[in-house]
């Protein structure tokens, strides 16, 4: 598979030191997820917006990324006690379907 350059972790480093970018994407989050929902995290890198989502109070959390870096994101849901509810899938995200609730 070729896939076009994609961002460094220092890249994504960056971005999260950015705390206007930041503060605003963690204000949207806590605004739409409600206690116990699910929430797919489509390019999710190392896991910056699933862990957000954890703590908003996602139960379940699906994160989504072809890159190596989102083997990063497990350690840093066990350190922060919420690797129970997340699931890492590494794939594009135009080879994942979301089941529909009850099946």
């Amino acid at each position: 598979m070729i896939r076009p350059a994609g961002y460094s972790v220092f890249d994504y480093g960056d971005m999260i030191e950015c705390e206007p970018r930041m503060s605003i994407y963690a204000e949207a989050l806590r605004r739409a997820i409600t206690p116990g929902c699910t929430v797919i995290d489509l390019g999710a890198a190392f896991g910056v917006f699933a862990l957000l989502a954890c703590k908003y109070g996602a139960g379940k959390v699906i994160a989504i990324e072809p890159d190596p870096s989102i083997e990063l994101l497990m350690p840093l849901a066990q350190a922060n006690g919420c690797a129970d509810r997340i699931t890492i899938i590494r794939d594009i995200s135009t080879n994942f379907t979301p089941r529909s609730k009850g099946r």
